[in-house]
This record gives structure tokens, C-alpha cells and sequence, in this order.
């Protein structure tokens, strides 16, 4: 019987615009449900980074970042650049 391997899922509450990590494939929910968007799984192949079409995340892949990315990636704290504008849903709470 084959096993199923899973692929880390990643989610991006702090609005960054790019976030490190160690693999390439893997999944992008967005924020944090409810305010998540459809779970889309990325592929990038060759290339070394690749945006997320829903949340428009950019994702870039460096060797010896912990492939299964941690919470800290996660969570979309371990990230370069300047944060991206506010999610749109963080209003409706009213933060």
C-alpha cells in the first residue's frame, strides 16, 4: 500500500508580501479560517519563488529554510520586505 505523503499547507495572517521557505510544493490558504480563501496547492518547479493567485503572496524557496516550515512560517512572521496592505477582511473585525 502506498502512502500518502502530505505537503505543508502555509497561511499568511500578517499581510506580508513574501515569505522564505523550504520546500516547493505546498498549499496556500490565505489568513486564518473563516477568513481564508480556496485552498490552492503550488508548484514551482524550477523557478525559485512563485505568487499565490488569490492572495498574491509571494513565495520563495531558500535551501536550509526547515522544509516543513514551522509555525513561524506558517503564521507569515518569517518574511522579507514590507508588509503588504491590510487584508481586506481585517476591517470587517475591526482591527
Amino acid at each position: 500500500m502506498a502512502t500518502k505523503t502530505s505537503k505543508p499547507t502555509f497561511k499568511n495572517n500578517e499581510g506580508v508580501k513574501e515569505i522564505e521557505i523550504g520546500v516547493k510544493k505546498f498549499g496556500c490558504i490565505g489568513a486564518s479560517p473563516p477568513h481564508c480563501h480556496p485552498h490552492v496547492f503550488l508548484n514551482m518547479g524550477k523557478r525559485k519563488n512563485i505568487l499565490c493567485p488569490y492572495c498574491s503572496t509571494r513565495y520563495v524557496y531558500r535551501l536550509g529554510v526547515d522544509p516543513r516550515g514551522g509555525e513561524l512560517a506558517r503564521a507569515g512572521v518569517v518574511a522579507r520586505g514590507a508588509s503588504a496592505p491590510p487584508h481586506p477582511m481585517r476591517s470587517l473585525r475591526g482591527q
